[in-house]
């Protein structure tokens, strides 16, 4: 396969914590400037995009915690310096509802947006301790998933998209978060959402093969979908890693 992923740089996170990112691992101690990536899936005849963002810094202090992000970071500006035009695309994949991975959706005028059928009944009725990454509860508050609700593809379960690219149901941060297993000329990659936020989710540390992220709705079957992930034999990509960035692409 001729595909490439393309890491989208699209706002920063001043500071998180790290439990956060890795369940009961050095609580207090924070992790600075953390990214939120979306992905472009490229190659001669195609453009998928996978997920779409928070949003800018004053919305993200009202409503959760800072977040900075400059005109580059926009998601349009990220498409076009890779020479795609945002009003091109027709597919965007959206690993699940939770604000920082949809909020901009409603830029892209002309796509659908596929999501698993778990992750939309539970974003419209969420656990408590998930109500505000689905921002629901908000007062005047509408999420970026319902501005498109009319152009949403609902799934149910794993579905392969096209040749090369496969959707993965993986829950556990989320009821139905999926990752995208990629083909490519180098090797299968899987973008992983958050189900791996950091490479350490994946990689583990000293005994501990897996991480799950300290978010999560089940994690009986966060540990079940690391073992699914590792079937696949694929190169995982996290989602709120800076060390991504470090290549301009993969595959």
């Amino acid at each position: 396969m001729n595909y490439k992923i393309y890491p989208l740089n699209l706002g920063t996170f001043k500071e998180m914590e790290t439990s956060n990112l890795m369940y009961q691992t050095n609580p207090g101690e924070k992790i600075y400037y953390p990214p939120i990536l979306g992905w472009l899936i490229l190659n001669d005849t195609k453009a998928i995009v996978v997920d779409t963002g928070g949003s800018g810094k004053e919305w993200s202090i009202k409503y959760h915690h800072e977040l900075e992000r400059n005109s580059e970071q926009l998601i349009e500006n990220q498409l076009k310096k890779r020479g795609v035009n945002i009003d091109e695309v027709n597919t965007v994949i959206n690993t699940h509802l939770h604000w920082d991975h949809c909020f901009q959706n409603e830029s892209f005028k002309n796509a659908n947006f596929i999501v698993q059928k778990k992750e939309v009944i539970a974003a419209i009725d969420p656990i408590p301790s998930q109500k505000k990454y689905y921002e629901i509860g908000f007062k005047d508050v509408q999420p970026g998933w319902v501005k498109v609700i009319d152009r949403l593809k609902v799934i149910d379960g794993d579905y392969q998209l096209n040749e090369g690219i496969k959707l993965l149901h993986l829950p556990g941060h989320t009821p139905g978060l999926q990752g995208v297993l990629v083909q490519t000329k180098k090797g299968k990659y899987l973008i992983a959402g958050d189900a791996v936020g950091v490479y350490e989710n994946w990689d583990g540390e000293k005994k501990i093969n897996h991480i799950p992220q300290g978010i999560h709705w089940n994690l009986e079957e966060y540990y079940n979908s690391f073992s699914k992930m590792g079937m696949y034999k694929a190169e995982v990509l996290p989602c709120h890693d800076k060390r991504v960035l470090g290549k301009e692409y993969y595959g």
